[in-house]
Protein backbone atom coordinates (compact mmCIF):
# COMPACT_ATOMS: atom_id res chain seq x y z
CA UNK A 1 0.00 0.00 0.00
CA UNK A 2 0.72 3.56 -0.07
CA UNK A 3 1.54 6.28 2.77
CA UNK A 4 1.75 9.89 2.23
CA UNK A 5 2.93 8.74 -1.20
CA UNK A 6 5.34 5.95 -0.38
CA UNK A 7 5.20 2.24 -0.47
CA UNK A 8 4.16 0.92 3.00
CA UNK A 9 5.65 -3.11 2.79
CA UNK A 10 2.52 -5.80 3.51
CA UNK A 11 3.75 -8.51 6.07
CA UNK A 12 0.76 -10.65 5.94
CA UNK A 13 -3.25 -10.91 5.23
CA UNK A 14 -6.15 -13.79 5.49
CA UNK A 15 -9.54 -13.17 4.56
CA UNK A 16 -12.23 -15.51 5.42
CA UNK A 17 -16.12 -15.38 3.57
CA UNK A 18 -19.04 -17.95 3.41
CA UNK A 19 -21.93 -18.67 4.84
CA UNK A 20 -23.10 -20.58 7.44
CA UNK A 21 -26.70 -21.67 7.52
CA UNK A 22 -28.23 -18.21 7.37
CA UNK A 23 -25.89 -16.30 8.78
CA UNK A 24 -23.26 -14.29 6.35
CA UNK A 25 -19.57 -13.91 7.71
CA UNK A 26 -16.40 -11.90 6.69
CA UNK A 27 -13.18 -11.37 8.35
CA UNK A 28 -10.42 -9.35 6.78
CA UNK A 29 -6.66 -9.01 9.26
CA UNK A 30 -3.33 -7.28 7.71
CA UNK A 31 -0.09 -6.48 8.99
CA UNK A 32 2.03 -4.07 7.32
CA UNK A 33 5.75 -3.47 8.21
CA UNK A 34 7.57 -0.25 9.35
CA UNK A 35 8.20 2.03 6.19
CA UNK A 36 11.75 1.40 4.41
CA UNK A 37 12.32 5.08 4.57
CA UNK A 38 14.14 6.65 7.23
CA UNK A 39 12.60 10.15 6.87
CA UNK A 40 9.24 7.99 7.43
CA UNK A 41 9.67 5.66 9.62
CA UNK A 42 8.60 7.60 12.69
CA UNK A 43 5.29 8.74 10.80
CA UNK A 44 4.64 5.02 9.36
CA UNK A 45 5.51 2.16 12.06
CA UNK A 46 3.16 -1.16 10.88
CA UNK A 47 -0.14 -1.16 11.67
CA UNK A 48 -2.58 -4.05 12.37
CA UNK A 49 -6.12 -4.08 10.53
CA UNK A 50 -8.87 -6.04 11.10
CA UNK A 51 -12.50 -5.74 9.87
CA UNK A 52 -15.53 -8.48 10.72
CA UNK A 53 -19.00 -8.15 9.25
CA UNK A 54 -21.58 -10.47 10.10
CA UNK A 55 -25.18 -10.63 8.80
CA UNK A 56 -27.79 -12.23 10.12
CA UNK A 57 -30.98 -13.34 7.04
CA UNK A 58 -34.49 -13.30 9.46
CA UNK A 59 -38.20 -14.00 7.75
CA UNK A 60 -38.03 -14.21 3.48
CA UNK A 61 -36.15 -10.79 2.51
CA UNK A 62 -35.04 -9.19 5.82
CA UNK A 63 -31.38 -8.95 7.37
CA UNK A 64 -29.55 -8.05 10.45
CA UNK A 65 -26.25 -7.38 10.60
CA UNK A 66 -23.05 -6.04 12.85
CA UNK A 67 -19.54 -4.40 11.65
CA UNK A 68 -16.70 -4.13 13.71
CA UNK A 69 -12.47 -2.41 12.68
CA UNK A 70 -9.97 -2.30 14.50
CA UNK A 71 -6.47 -0.20 13.39
CA UNK A 72 -3.97 -0.38 15.48
CA UNK A 73 0.09 0.64 15.82
CA UNK A 74 2.68 1.08 18.33
CA UNK A 75 1.17 4.31 19.93
CA UNK A 76 -2.20 4.49 17.63
CA UNK A 77 -5.38 2.87 17.88
CA UNK A 78 -9.22 3.49 16.23
CA UNK A 79 -11.95 1.04 16.84
CA UNK A 80 -15.66 1.44 15.22
CA UNK A 81 -18.44 -0.48 16.15
CA UNK A 82 -21.54 -0.95 14.14
CA UNK A 83 -24.73 -2.57 13.65
CA UNK A 84 -27.75 -2.66 10.93
CA UNK A 85 -30.65 -3.78 9.52
CA UNK A 86 -33.42 -4.50 6.62
CA UNK A 87 -36.63 -5.55 6.55
CA UNK A 88 -38.89 -6.13 4.01
CA UNK A 89 -42.54 -5.69 4.12
CA UNK A 90 -45.69 -6.58 1.69
CA UNK A 91 -43.02 -7.23 -1.12
CA UNK A 92 -42.65 -3.34 -1.64
CA UNK A 93 -42.08 -1.74 1.63
CA UNK A 94 -38.36 -1.19 3.13
CA UNK A 95 -36.98 -0.19 6.19
CA UNK A 96 -33.87 -0.34 6.90
CA UNK A 97 -31.06 1.77 9.02
CA UNK A 98 -27.34 1.50 10.16
CA UNK A 99 -25.89 2.81 13.32
CA UNK A 100 -21.90 2.84 14.04
CA UNK A 101 -19.82 4.53 17.06
CA UNK A 102 -16.11 4.90 17.79
CA UNK A 103 -15.63 2.44 20.90
CA UNK A 104 -12.02 3.74 21.38
CA UNK A 105 -9.83 5.86 19.36
CA UNK A 106 -6.30 7.12 20.74
CA UNK A 107 -6.56 10.89 19.59
CA UNK A 108 -10.44 11.55 20.53
CA UNK A 109 -9.29 10.43 23.99
CA UNK A 110 -6.54 12.78 24.10
CA UNK A 111 -8.63 15.84 23.65
CA UNK A 112 -10.69 16.43 26.49
CA UNK A 113 -12.82 18.80 24.05
CA UNK A 114 -13.78 15.72 21.62
CA UNK A 115 -16.29 13.44 21.68
CA UNK A 116 -15.16 10.00 22.87
CA UNK A 117 -17.83 7.98 21.56
CA UNK A 118 -18.73 10.20 18.11
CA UNK A 119 -21.91 8.11 15.95
CA UNK A 120 -23.03 7.95 12.35
CA UNK A 121 -26.03 6.68 11.41
CA UNK A 122 -29.09 6.33 8.62
CA UNK A 123 -32.21 5.71 8.57
CA UNK A 124 -34.60 5.26 5.36
CA UNK A 125 -38.34 3.74 4.27
CA UNK A 126 -38.89 3.36 1.17
CA UNK A 127 -41.95 1.95 -1.00
CA UNK A 128 -41.11 0.42 -4.28
CA UNK A 129 -43.42 -0.78 -7.03
CA UNK A 130 -43.41 -1.29 -10.76
CA UNK A 131 -46.07 2.10 -10.47
CA UNK A 132 -44.68 3.82 -7.94
CA UNK A 133 -41.41 5.01 -5.75
CA UNK A 134 -41.26 6.73 -2.40
CA UNK A 135 -38.15 6.87 -0.30
CA UNK A 136 -37.08 9.30 2.61
CA UNK A 137 -33.72 8.70 4.17
CA UNK A 138 -32.23 10.72 7.10
CA UNK A 139 -28.21 10.45 7.60
CA UNK A 140 -26.24 12.00 10.42
CA UNK A 141 -22.29 12.40 10.81
CA UNK A 142 -20.53 13.37 13.40
CA UNK A 143 -18.29 15.90 13.96
CA UNK A 144 -15.42 13.80 15.85
CA UNK A 145 -16.39 10.30 13.83
CA UNK A 146 -13.67 9.00 12.26
CA UNK A 147 -12.46 5.44 11.05
CA UNK A 148 -9.10 4.28 9.95
CA UNK A 149 -10.53 1.89 7.93
CA UNK A 150 -13.00 3.21 5.54
CA UNK A 151 -13.13 7.00 4.23
CA UNK A 152 -15.56 9.70 5.34
CA UNK A 153 -16.77 12.07 2.31
CA UNK A 154 -17.84 15.28 5.44
CA UNK A 155 -18.03 15.22 8.59
CA UNK A 156 -20.49 17.54 11.23
CA UNK A 157 -24.16 17.16 8.92
CA UNK A 158 -27.06 15.93 8.98
CA UNK A 159 -28.66 15.25 5.65
CA UNK A 160 -32.32 14.53 4.71
CA UNK A 161 -33.68 13.28 1.15
CA UNK A 162 -36.84 12.26 -0.37
CA UNK A 163 -37.58 11.32 -3.71
CA UNK A 164 -41.25 10.43 -5.80
CA UNK A 165 -41.36 8.41 -8.24
CA UNK A 166 -44.24 7.45 -10.81
CA UNK A 167 -44.08 4.41 -13.89
CA UNK A 168 -46.67 4.45 -15.62
CA UNK A 169 -47.17 2.26 -18.25
CA UNK A 170 -49.32 3.68 -21.52
CA UNK A 171 -51.95 1.53 -23.17
CA UNK A 172 -52.54 3.65 -26.09
CA UNK A 173 -49.15 2.61 -28.15
CA UNK A 174 -47.49 -0.32 -28.31
CA UNK A 175 -43.95 1.09 -28.96
CA UNK A 176 -43.39 2.50 -25.69
CA UNK A 177 -43.08 0.35 -22.55
CA UNK A 178 -43.14 2.03 -19.50
CA UNK A 179 -42.69 5.95 -18.28
CA UNK A 180 -40.64 6.78 -15.65
CA UNK A 181 -41.01 10.66 -13.98
CA UNK A 182 -39.20 11.52 -10.61
CA UNK A 183 -38.50 14.24 -8.43
CA UNK A 184 -36.11 14.46 -5.35
CA UNK A 185 -35.36 16.85 -3.05
CA UNK A 186 -32.13 17.15 0.05
CA UNK A 187 -31.90 19.45 2.49
CA UNK A 188 -28.65 19.62 4.47
CA UNK A 189 -27.36 21.08 7.76
CA UNK A 190 -24.74 20.72 10.30
CA UNK A 191 -25.21 18.60 13.28
CA UNK A 192 -26.62 21.95 15.30
CA UNK A 193 -29.14 22.51 12.83
CA UNK A 194 -27.63 25.14 10.90
CA UNK A 195 -28.35 25.61 6.98
CA UNK A 196 -25.80 24.34 4.70
CA UNK A 197 -27.33 23.42 1.19
CA UNK A 198 -30.79 22.72 -0.61
CA UNK A 199 -30.98 20.69 -3.88
CA UNK A 200 -34.29 19.76 -6.28
CA UNK A 201 -34.47 18.01 -9.17
CA UNK A 202 -36.62 15.89 -11.88
CA UNK A 203 -35.97 13.87 -14.42
CA UNK A 204 -37.96 11.36 -17.03
CA UNK A 205 -37.56 8.45 -19.23
CA UNK A 206 -39.41 6.33 -21.94
CA UNK A 207 -38.41 2.76 -22.44
CA UNK A 208 -39.04 1.10 -25.72
CA UNK A 209 -40.12 -2.66 -26.46
CA UNK A 210 -36.96 -2.67 -28.80
CA UNK A 211 -35.21 -2.29 -25.23
CA UNK A 212 -34.18 1.26 -25.99
CA UNK A 213 -34.01 4.43 -24.04
CA UNK A 214 -34.51 7.90 -23.74
CA UNK A 215 -33.94 10.19 -21.38
CA UNK A 216 -34.91 13.77 -19.95
CA UNK A 217 -33.21 15.77 -17.53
Amino acid sequence: GLERGEPVPMIYGAKLTGKIGSTNIGFVNAQTGDSDFEVLEDLNPGQNFTALRLKQDVFERSSVGMIFTNAQGADNYNRVAGVDASFRFYDYLGIGGEIAGVVADDFLEADPERADNPLTGRFGIGWTSDRWNVSGTYQRVDDDFKTDLGFIRRRDVANQSYRLGWNPRPSFTPAIRQFRFSGSFSHLTDIDGNFLQQKAGISANMSLQSGDRIDFN
